[in-house]
């Protein structure tokens, strides 16, 4: 091959080379998906109380109370507070049950259930929303139950479930007010805010850089273009193993007993067919074998003949 052309291929390959190990070990941005926060809502259950005229409390109302006296509770009302933010329309429903209790008998019973919905964009807010409850009616219809069960009346359970969806996927969070009665006097209970967020995938590439969507078989493609020609320009060079025609494979054998010269002695001509044959004469006749390589000949001379064999030909 041309020194130059060797030249340039070795080149371009180092060139190749390089570059395709780099783009194999260059760290190289990957998709990944991230959560991105499109809802949230909280939306809490709240108590007010109106007292009547007492010498308790300094107060004629109380916010979010854990007990009420009866004979001093003018009323009470219930509402709710809520805040909401989206990042797009989003639909929500905001639904209730009112509901009674009794563990003796047990049973239990809705007496008053509602379902409101609104949609918004970025934020919206629910200031005290009100969920009308008469206590004194819902314990009456409770003392009646237990009556026609043919139980005397014992202290139920008032429950107001509170749940707000998402409209969009269906996912919703609930909260709960709870009033129970015994010795003159309300318990409440109220349940965790209803708390609901909603959540998109988003495509995205670590680092906070644009993502560059070059799969690493190109470089491992580039690298094997190189190797090959490195290996292609390595055989050009040194040159593959061959496989050793007859005529060397005999002379790797009988080497030892074969004499070059470069003229025939005179004397007839005999020819055989195979060089096994001028083997047996040369044994027989104990005679050297010999060689005229420019005619690729082999022959054994003996009584002024010459038994020849030139079935070789061309050792190439």
């Amino acid at each position: 091959m041309n020194k130059k052309l060797n030249l340039a291929l070795i080149i371009i390959i180092a060139v190749i080379l390089v570059f395709s190990s780099l783009l194999i070990i260059e760290p190289r941005e990957h998709t990944k998906y991230i959560s991105e926060t499109d809802f949230t809502s909280n939306l809490q259950v709240n108590v007010q109380a109106n007292l009547t005229n007492n010498s308790l409390y300094s107060s004629s109302t109380l916010y979010d109370p854990g007990v009420v006296y009866q004979h001093i509770l003018k009323n009470m009302t219930v509402y709710l507070d809520g805040t909401f933010l989206s990042s797009r329309e989003q639909p929500v429903i905001i639904s209730y049950a009112i509901y009674v209790d009794s563990s003796s008998p047990s049973w239990n019973k809705t007496f008053a259930s509602n379902i409101t919905s609104f949609t918004f964009t970025g934020s919206h807010s629910i200031n005290h929303m009100v969920i009308p409850i008469n206590l004194s009616y819902l314990y009456n219809q409770s003392a009646t139950i237990d009556n026609q069960l043919g139980y005397n009346s014992a202290p139920s359970i008032v429950g107001i479930n509170i749940t707000v969806t998402n409209a969009n996927n269906g996912a919703s969070s609930s909260t709960s007010l709870i009033i129970s009665q015994g010795n003159e006097q309300y318990l409440i209970s109220y349940g965790k805010p209803a708390n609901l967020t909603g959540t998109t995938e988003l495509k995205d590439s670590y680092g906070q850089r644009p993502f560059v969507d070059i799969p690493i078989i190109y470089g491992y493609i580039v690298t094997l273009l190189a190797v090959t020609a490195l290996v292609y320009l390595i055989v050009s060079y040194i040159g593959l193993p061959r496989k050793k025609n007859k005529m060397e494979m005999i002379l790797q054998e009988y080497g030892d007993r074969v004499i070059d010269i470069d003229v025939m002695p005179r004397g007839g001509i005999v020819r055989v067919d195979s060089f096994e044959e001028l083997i047996k004469l040369s044994d027989a006749y104990h005679e050297p074998l010999f060689n005229i390589k420019r005619e690729s000949m082999f022959f054994v001379s003996h009584d002024f003949k010459n038994y020849i064999f030139s079935g070789f030909g061309d050792r190439k």
